[in-house]
Protein backbone atom coordinates (compact mmCIF):
# COMPACT_ATOMS: atom_id res chain seq x y z
CA UNK A 1 0.00 0.00 0.00
CA UNK A 2 1.09 3.72 -0.19
CA UNK A 3 1.22 5.53 2.64
CA UNK A 4 0.12 8.92 2.36
CA UNK A 5 0.82 12.15 5.31
CA UNK A 6 -2.38 14.06 4.44
CA UNK A 7 -3.09 17.27 5.26
CA UNK A 8 -5.40 20.08 2.53
CA UNK A 9 -2.98 20.28 -0.19
CA UNK A 10 -1.79 19.76 -3.74
CA UNK A 11 -3.83 16.54 -4.50
CA UNK A 12 -7.46 15.64 -3.52
CA UNK A 13 -8.04 12.49 -1.29
CA UNK A 14 -10.52 11.16 -4.27
CA UNK A 15 -7.09 11.08 -6.99
CA UNK A 16 -4.60 9.78 -3.81
CA UNK A 17 -6.64 6.87 -3.63
CA UNK A 18 -6.95 5.73 -7.52
CA UNK A 19 -3.82 6.55 -8.11
CA UNK A 20 -2.72 4.14 -5.15
CA UNK A 21 -5.62 1.83 -6.22
CA UNK A 22 -3.03 -0.46 -8.10
CA UNK A 23 -0.47 -0.88 -5.35
CA UNK A 24 -3.36 -1.78 -2.75
CA UNK A 25 -4.28 1.33 -2.00
CA UNK A 26 -3.20 4.30 0.16
CA UNK A 27 -2.95 4.72 3.66
CA UNK A 28 -3.79 8.26 5.25
CA UNK A 29 -1.16 9.24 7.94
CA UNK A 30 -2.64 12.21 9.99
CA UNK A 31 -0.80 14.04 11.44
CA UNK A 32 -2.59 15.61 15.21
CA UNK A 33 0.18 18.85 15.10
CA UNK A 34 -2.10 19.57 11.42
CA UNK A 35 -5.90 18.50 12.85
CA UNK A 36 -8.45 17.78 9.95
CA UNK A 37 -12.13 18.89 10.17
CA UNK A 38 -14.93 15.65 11.51
CA UNK A 39 -16.01 15.61 7.74
CA UNK A 40 -12.18 15.29 5.85
CA UNK A 41 -11.59 12.40 8.28
CA UNK A 42 -14.62 10.78 7.82
CA UNK A 43 -13.99 10.92 3.37
CA UNK A 44 -10.20 9.55 4.00
CA UNK A 45 -11.94 6.80 6.53
CA UNK A 46 -14.16 6.28 3.33
CA UNK A 47 -11.31 5.74 0.93
CA UNK A 48 -8.62 3.92 2.94
CA UNK A 49 -7.31 3.28 6.46
CA UNK A 50 -6.35 6.00 8.43
CA UNK A 51 -4.09 6.32 11.07
CA UNK A 52 -2.86 9.17 13.41
CA UNK A 53 1.14 10.13 14.22
CA UNK A 54 4.02 11.41 14.01
CA UNK A 55 7.70 12.10 13.49
CA UNK A 56 9.46 10.69 16.19
CA UNK A 57 6.23 8.33 16.69
CA UNK A 58 7.67 4.83 16.82
CA UNK A 59 3.39 3.38 17.62
CA UNK A 60 3.56 5.06 14.00
CA UNK A 61 5.99 2.94 12.18
CA UNK A 62 4.61 -0.28 14.37
CA UNK A 63 1.11 0.24 13.25
CA UNK A 64 1.85 1.05 9.43
CA UNK A 65 4.37 -2.27 9.46
CA UNK A 66 1.20 -4.40 9.15
CA UNK A 67 0.32 -2.56 5.99
CA UNK A 68 3.75 -3.61 4.33
CA UNK A 69 4.38 -0.27 2.56
CA UNK A 70 5.31 0.31 -0.96
CA UNK A 71 5.72 4.03 -1.05
CA UNK A 72 5.48 7.31 0.65
CA UNK A 73 4.16 10.35 -0.69
CA UNK A 74 3.00 13.79 0.86
CA UNK A 75 1.48 16.44 -1.65
CA UNK A 76 1.98 19.53 1.14
CA UNK A 77 5.01 20.88 2.60
CA UNK A 78 4.68 20.67 5.98
CA UNK A 79 4.36 16.76 5.29
CA UNK A 80 7.72 15.95 3.43
CA UNK A 81 9.48 15.47 6.87
CA UNK A 82 7.16 13.15 8.11
CA UNK A 83 7.07 11.10 4.76
CA UNK A 84 11.15 11.28 4.85
CA UNK A 85 10.91 9.98 7.98
CA UNK A 86 9.05 7.05 7.45
CA UNK A 87 10.07 6.11 3.84
CA UNK A 88 13.83 6.43 5.51
CA UNK A 89 12.36 3.48 8.16
CA UNK A 90 10.95 1.40 5.36
CA UNK A 91 13.53 1.91 2.67
CA UNK A 92 11.55 3.53 0.36
CA UNK A 93 11.84 6.09 -2.29
CA UNK A 94 11.78 9.87 -0.71
CA UNK A 95 13.52 12.80 0.46
CA UNK A 96 16.30 12.98 2.59
CA UNK A 97 16.09 15.21 6.12
CA UNK A 98 18.24 17.20 4.66
CA UNK A 99 16.78 18.10 1.58
CA UNK A 100 13.48 18.12 3.76
CA UNK A 101 15.12 21.02 5.29
CA UNK A 102 15.84 22.97 2.60
CA UNK A 103 12.37 22.62 1.12
CA UNK A 104 10.49 23.60 4.18
CA UNK A 105 12.26 26.89 5.69
CA UNK A 106 12.44 29.21 2.51
CA UNK A 107 15.70 31.08 4.98
CA UNK A 108 17.39 27.61 4.31
CA UNK A 109 16.82 27.05 0.72
CA UNK A 110 17.30 30.85 -0.19
CA UNK A 111 21.15 30.69 1.47
CA UNK A 112 21.69 26.79 -0.35
CA UNK A 113 20.59 28.16 -3.04
CA UNK A 114 22.97 31.18 -2.95
CA UNK A 115 25.99 29.00 -2.02
CA UNK A 116 25.56 26.66 -4.78
CA UNK A 117 25.16 29.10 -7.76
CA UNK A 118 21.22 28.91 -8.12
CA UNK A 119 20.28 32.34 -7.02
CA UNK A 120 22.26 36.01 -5.32
CA UNK A 121 19.04 37.26 -3.52
CA UNK A 122 19.65 39.03 0.10
CA UNK A 123 17.82 37.08 2.63
CA UNK A 124 17.02 38.07 6.36
CA UNK A 125 15.10 35.60 8.63
CA UNK A 126 14.01 36.59 12.58
CA UNK A 127 11.60 35.09 15.07
CA UNK A 128 8.57 37.83 15.82
CA UNK A 129 8.92 38.43 19.68
CA UNK A 130 6.73 41.26 19.87
CA UNK A 131 9.44 43.99 18.30
CA UNK A 132 11.28 44.26 15.45
CA UNK A 133 15.03 43.50 15.59
CA UNK A 134 16.54 46.37 15.08
CA UNK A 135 19.37 45.39 12.17
CA UNK A 136 16.36 44.67 9.65
CA UNK A 137 16.52 48.39 9.34
CA UNK A 138 19.34 47.20 7.24
CA UNK A 139 18.12 45.39 4.90
CA UNK A 140 17.84 45.76 1.49
CA UNK A 141 14.48 47.77 0.29
CA UNK A 142 12.09 47.24 -1.20
CA UNK A 143 11.75 43.19 0.10
CA UNK A 144 9.01 40.48 0.17
CA UNK A 145 8.10 39.40 3.73
CA UNK A 146 6.86 36.56 4.24
CA UNK A 147 6.51 33.37 7.10
CA UNK A 148 9.29 31.38 7.12
CA UNK A 149 7.25 28.30 6.58
CA UNK A 150 4.27 29.02 4.73
CA UNK A 151 2.41 28.52 0.77
CA UNK A 152 0.02 30.33 -0.85
CA UNK A 153 1.30 33.68 -0.33
CA UNK A 154 -0.45 33.74 2.98
CA UNK A 155 0.59 36.59 5.31
CA UNK A 156 2.67 38.13 2.77
CA UNK A 157 3.68 41.64 2.06
CA UNK A 158 5.66 43.50 -0.35
CA UNK A 159 7.52 46.57 1.52
CA UNK A 160 9.23 49.37 0.53
CA UNK A 161 11.25 50.33 3.43
CA UNK A 162 11.88 49.86 7.08
CA UNK A 163 9.17 52.18 8.23
CA UNK A 164 7.21 50.27 5.69
CA UNK A 165 8.00 47.53 7.94
CA UNK A 166 7.03 49.08 11.10
CA UNK A 167 3.65 49.58 9.70
CA UNK A 168 2.75 46.21 9.28
CA UNK A 169 3.80 44.76 12.97
CA UNK A 170 0.17 44.40 14.04
CA UNK A 171 0.06 41.98 11.22
CA UNK A 172 3.15 39.75 12.49
CA UNK A 173 2.31 37.00 14.78
CA UNK A 174 4.47 36.44 18.15
CA UNK A 175 6.76 33.17 18.31
CA UNK A 176 6.36 32.87 14.11
CA UNK A 177 9.89 33.06 11.62
CA UNK A 178 9.58 35.23 8.89
CA UNK A 179 11.54 35.83 6.13
CA UNK A 180 12.17 39.10 4.60
CA UNK A 181 13.65 38.86 0.97
CA UNK A 182 15.06 41.08 -1.60
CA UNK A 183 12.31 41.28 -3.85
CA UNK A 184 12.95 40.35 -7.19
CA UNK A 185 12.26 42.70 -10.00
CA UNK A 186 10.87 41.39 -12.64
CA UNK A 187 10.39 41.85 -16.64
CA UNK A 188 6.88 43.04 -15.98
CA UNK A 189 5.16 40.21 -18.55
CA UNK A 190 7.00 37.68 -20.70
CA UNK A 191 8.34 38.68 -23.65
CA UNK A 192 5.30 38.95 -26.01
CA UNK A 193 2.96 37.67 -23.41
CA UNK A 194 -0.34 38.41 -21.60
CA UNK A 195 0.92 36.70 -18.87
CA UNK A 196 3.43 37.80 -16.21
CA UNK A 197 6.43 37.62 -15.37
CA UNK A 198 7.06 34.56 -13.39
CA UNK A 199 6.08 30.95 -14.08
CA UNK A 200 6.93 27.62 -12.83
CA UNK A 201 8.80 24.57 -14.21
CA UNK A 202 7.67 21.04 -13.43
CA UNK A 203 9.96 18.42 -13.22
CA UNK A 204 9.21 14.39 -12.54
CA UNK A 205 12.21 13.19 -10.69
CA UNK A 206 13.13 9.08 -10.13
CA UNK A 207 16.55 7.67 -9.27
CA UNK A 208 17.95 10.65 -9.67
CA UNK A 209 17.16 11.48 -13.08
CA UNK A 210 15.08 14.24 -14.02
CA UNK A 211 12.72 14.81 -16.46
CA UNK A 212 10.65 18.03 -17.13
CA UNK A 213 6.43 17.91 -17.42
CA UNK A 214 6.84 22.01 -18.93
CA UNK A 215 6.58 25.37 -17.92
CA UNK A 216 3.60 26.75 -16.38
CA UNK A 217 2.37 30.33 -16.47
CA UNK A 218 0.98 32.79 -14.57
CA UNK A 219 -1.63 35.54 -14.10
CA UNK A 220 -0.45 39.05 -13.44
CA UNK A 221 -0.67 39.23 -9.48
CA UNK A 222 -3.73 40.81 -7.60
CA UNK A 223 -1.85 42.89 -4.94
CA UNK A 224 0.13 42.76 -2.93
CA UNK A 225 1.22 39.57 -4.13
CA UNK A 226 -1.68 36.94 -4.28
CA UNK A 227 -1.81 34.27 -7.26
CA UNK A 228 -4.59 34.63 -10.19
CA UNK A 229 -4.22 32.28 -12.13
CA UNK A 230 -2.42 29.48 -13.98
CA UNK A 231 -1.69 28.20 -17.05
CA UNK A 232 -0.05 25.32 -18.18
CA UNK A 233 1.71 24.30 -20.24
CA UNK A 234 3.49 27.26 -21.32
CA UNK A 235 6.13 27.44 -23.89
CA UNK A 236 9.17 29.48 -23.73
CA UNK A 237 11.55 29.53 -27.32
CA UNK A 238 15.13 30.25 -27.49
CA UNK A 239 17.67 30.97 -25.15
CA UNK A 240 15.06 32.22 -22.57
CA UNK A 241 13.25 28.72 -22.11
CA UNK A 242 16.75 27.37 -22.23
CA UNK A 243 18.24 29.33 -19.61
CA UNK A 244 14.79 28.82 -17.52
CA UNK A 245 14.86 25.09 -17.36
CA UNK A 246 18.40 25.13 -17.05
CA UNK A 247 18.26 27.10 -13.86
CA UNK A 248 15.16 25.05 -12.55
CA UNK A 249 17.16 21.79 -12.36
CA UNK A 250 20.49 23.46 -10.96
CA UNK A 251 18.20 24.46 -7.91
CA UNK A 252 16.73 21.13 -7.98
CA UNK A 253 19.66 19.29 -7.86
CA UNK A 254 21.23 21.99 -5.59
CA UNK A 255 18.85 20.92 -2.75
CA UNK A 256 19.57 17.84 -3.24
CA UNK A 257 16.11 16.64 -4.63
CA UNK A 258 16.56 12.94 -6.46
CA UNK A 259 13.00 11.43 -6.48
CA UNK A 260 9.20 12.73 -6.70
CA UNK A 261 7.75 15.80 -8.15
CA UNK A 262 9.12 19.14 -8.00
CA UNK A 263 7.63 22.76 -8.71
CA UNK A 264 10.71 25.48 -9.18
CA UNK A 265 9.09 29.59 -9.40
CA UNK A 266 11.29 32.03 -11.59
CA UNK A 267 10.87 35.30 -12.25
CA UNK A 268 12.10 36.60 -15.83
CA UNK A 269 14.12 39.76 -14.69
CA UNK A 270 16.29 42.51 -17.19
CA UNK A 271 19.00 40.70 -15.66
CA UNK A 272 17.84 36.92 -16.45
CA UNK A 273 15.74 34.52 -14.71
CA UNK A 274 15.77 33.92 -10.97
CA UNK A 275 14.16 31.55 -8.88
CA UNK A 276 11.94 32.41 -6.28
CA UNK A 277 11.48 29.21 -4.69
CA UNK A 278 11.85 25.60 -4.77
CA UNK A 279 8.42 23.01 -3.88
CA UNK A 280 9.51 19.41 -3.18
CA UNK A 281 5.78 18.13 -4.13
CA UNK A 282 3.53 18.83 -7.04
CA UNK A 283 1.86 22.24 -7.37
CA UNK A 284 -1.29 23.36 -5.93
CA UNK A 285 -4.13 22.99 -9.05
CA UNK A 286 -1.62 21.14 -11.40
CA UNK A 287 -3.27 17.92 -10.42
CA UNK A 288 -6.23 18.71 -12.96
CA UNK A 289 -4.22 21.50 -15.56
CA UNK A 290 -1.28 18.67 -16.50
CA UNK A 291 -4.29 16.11 -17.17
CA UNK A 292 -6.53 18.68 -18.97
CA UNK A 293 -3.61 19.55 -21.37
CA UNK A 294 -3.07 15.73 -22.01
CA UNK A 295 0.44 16.27 -20.55
CA UNK A 296 0.36 13.39 -17.27
CA UNK A 297 -2.02 12.13 -14.79
CA UNK A 298 0.32 13.83 -12.17
CA UNK A 299 -0.98 12.07 -9.19
CA UNK A 300 -0.37 8.95 -10.69
CA UNK A 301 2.62 9.49 -11.67
CA UNK A 302 3.44 11.01 -8.38
CA UNK A 303 2.34 7.95 -6.72
CA UNK A 304 4.47 5.38 -9.02
CA UNK A 305 7.65 6.96 -8.52
CA UNK A 306 6.82 6.78 -4.97
CA UNK A 307 6.45 3.35 -5.53
CA UNK A 308 10.08 2.27 -6.80
CA UNK A 309 9.21 3.58 -10.70
CA UNK A 310 11.87 3.50 -12.58
CA UNK A 311 12.96 6.53 -15.32
CA UNK A 312 11.73 4.65 -18.11
CA UNK A 313 8.67 4.31 -16.32
CA UNK A 314 7.71 7.92 -15.71
CA UNK A 315 9.09 8.91 -19.33
CA UNK A 316 6.46 6.44 -20.48
CA UNK A 317 3.92 8.60 -18.17
CA UNK A 318 4.28 11.77 -20.07
CA UNK A 319 3.32 13.07 -23.33
CA UNK A 320 3.57 16.01 -25.48
CA UNK A 321 0.96 18.62 -24.90
CA UNK A 322 -2.33 18.17 -26.79
CA UNK A 323 -4.05 21.76 -26.07
CA UNK A 324 -3.73 24.32 -23.08
CA UNK A 325 -5.40 24.92 -19.59
CA UNK A 326 -5.97 27.23 -17.67
CA UNK A 327 -7.50 28.28 -14.25
CA UNK A 328 -8.74 32.26 -12.92
CA UNK A 329 -8.19 32.74 -9.43
CA UNK A 330 -11.17 35.41 -8.46
CA UNK A 331 -9.23 37.35 -6.18
CA UNK A 332 -10.82 40.50 -3.42
CA UNK A 333 -9.94 43.76 -4.03
CA UNK A 334 -7.47 44.30 -0.55
CA UNK A 335 -10.12 47.32 0.74
CA UNK A 336 -12.72 44.50 0.44
CA UNK A 337 -14.45 42.99 3.73
CA UNK A 338 -16.95 40.85 2.44
CA UNK A 339 -18.33 38.94 -1.06
CA UNK A 340 -21.81 40.89 -1.47
CA UNK A 341 -23.37 38.63 -4.43
CA UNK A 342 -21.89 36.46 -6.97
CA UNK A 343 -24.56 35.73 -10.23
CA UNK A 344 -24.36 34.66 -13.71
CA UNK A 345 -22.19 31.29 -12.49
CA UNK A 346 -24.27 29.27 -15.00
CA UNK A 347 -24.00 31.66 -17.44
CA UNK A 348 -20.12 31.02 -17.29
CA UNK A 349 -19.70 27.44 -17.36
CA UNK A 350 -21.08 27.38 -20.68
CA UNK A 351 -18.99 30.19 -22.19
CA UNK A 352 -16.53 28.82 -24.88
CA UNK A 353 -13.80 26.90 -23.34
CA UNK A 354 -15.19 27.08 -19.76
CA UNK A 355 -14.73 23.43 -18.44
CA UNK A 356 -15.55 23.79 -14.08
CA UNK A 357 -16.38 27.12 -12.76
CA UNK A 358 -17.74 26.97 -9.04
CA UNK A 359 -18.05 29.24 -5.60
CA UNK A 360 -15.20 28.62 -3.10
CA UNK A 361 -16.84 31.54 -0.77
CA UNK A 362 -20.77 31.82 -0.34
CA UNK A 363 -22.53 35.67 -0.64
CA UNK A 364 -21.69 37.17 2.64
CA UNK A 365 -18.49 35.84 3.30
CA UNK A 366 -15.66 37.78 5.02
CA UNK A 367 -13.10 38.21 2.80
CA UNK A 368 -9.23 39.33 3.74
CA UNK A 369 -6.66 39.97 1.16
CA UNK A 370 -4.02 38.44 3.89
CA UNK A 371 -5.31 35.32 3.53
CA UNK A 372 -3.16 35.17 0.35
CA UNK A 373 -3.96 33.21 -2.84
CA UNK A 374 -6.18 30.98 -0.89
CA UNK A 375 -8.57 33.77 -0.23
CA UNK A 376 -10.29 33.53 -3.39
CA UNK A 377 -13.70 33.94 -3.88
CA UNK A 378 -14.15 31.67 -7.58
CA UNK A 379 -12.63 29.07 -9.48
CA UNK A 380 -12.92 29.47 -13.26
CA UNK A 381 -11.42 26.37 -15.55
CA UNK A 382 -10.96 26.86 -19.07
CA UNK A 383 -9.12 25.23 -21.96
CA UNK A 384 -8.17 25.96 -25.61
CA UNK A 385 -6.03 25.27 -28.33
CA UNK A 386 -3.33 27.43 -27.79
CA UNK A 387 -2.26 30.38 -25.85
CA UNK A 388 -3.90 32.89 -28.35
CA UNK A 389 -7.36 31.32 -28.02
CA UNK A 390 -6.96 31.50 -24.19
CA UNK A 391 -5.97 34.61 -23.50
CA UNK A 392 -9.49 35.49 -25.84
CA UNK A 393 -11.39 33.46 -23.53
CA UNK A 394 -9.88 34.70 -20.22
CA UNK A 395 -10.22 38.07 -21.18
CA UNK A 396 -14.39 37.36 -21.71
CA UNK A 397 -14.43 35.20 -18.69
CA UNK A 398 -12.72 38.44 -17.10
CA UNK A 399 -15.48 40.82 -18.63
CA UNK A 400 -18.40 38.42 -17.43
CA UNK A 401 -16.75 38.04 -13.64
CA UNK A 402 -16.61 41.90 -13.49
CA UNK A 403 -20.58 41.83 -14.10
CA UNK A 404 -21.38 39.40 -11.68
CA UNK A 405 -19.60 39.87 -8.73
CA UNK A 406 -20.12 42.62 -5.83
CA UNK A 407 -18.28 43.80 -2.79
CA UNK A 408 -18.38 44.69 0.50
CA UNK A 409 -16.36 47.82 1.84
CA UNK A 410 -17.18 48.45 5.38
Amino acid sequence: MIIVPYAHGAASPHRIAGAAAPFGGAVFVVDPAEPLPPTVLSLLGQLGPVVSGSQGDAALLTELERYRPRGVVAFVDVLLPLASWIGAHFELPCHTAATCAFLTSKAVQRRRLNEQGAGHVSTTSFSFEGELPAHLAESVYPVVLKPDAGASSRDTFYLESFADLRAHTGDLVAGRRYVLEEAIVGAGRLPGSWLADYLSVEHALADGEARCLGMTGRLPLAPPVRERGLVHPLTLDGDLGAEVRELALRAVRALGVTTGLTHTEIKVTPKGPQVIEVNGRLGGSLERLVPRAGVADVVSLAVEIAAGAKAARVAELIRPAEQVAMVRWVQPPMAATAVEGITGLADLRRMPGVFGAGRVLAPGSAVDWRRGSIGRVVDVWLEAADLDELAHRSAAVERHIDRHITWRYA
